[in-house]
């Protein structure tokens, strides 16, 4: 049987070989296996945390816009009742100035005055 080789030429062990290793690195590492293994699922937690708050993140948002919604349709019928409000005012000046006027009127026509005097 030949020995592999790598793309570079060096050879590569054999499955009896990495199993030696494996072995090995299982018995003499056993801390630093247990340390990645630890690493990883504080990354896979990390990952879920991130997923969770990035989905709490878009309730948000969409609650945010929905309350955006809810203020401008507000503010549109404020602004409706406003420019109503306004235009009951311009009505009302100007039935002022007309009874206004209409009492300058009286009080110039002198044929009245003399009726009250």
């Amino acid at each position: 049987m030949f020995p592999q080789r790598g793309l570079s030429g060096q050879t590569l062990p054999s499955l009896q070989t990495s199993m030696t290793v494996k072995n090995w690195l299982q018995h003499r590492r056993p801390d630093k296996n247990k340390e990645i293994v630890d690493a990883v699922r504080e990354t896979a937690d990390g990952i879920k945390e991130v997923s969770a708050a990035t989905d709490d993140q878009a309730t948000s948002s969409e609650q945010i816009a929905s309350l955006v919604d809810g203020l401008v349709d507000d503010l549109d019928r404020m602004s409706e009742e406003l420019d109503s409000a306004a235009e009951a005012n311009e009505r009302q000046n100007q039935q002022i100035r007309e009874i206004a006027e209409a009492t300058d009127e009286l009080i110039d026509d002198d044929s009245l005055l003399g009726k009250f005097v």
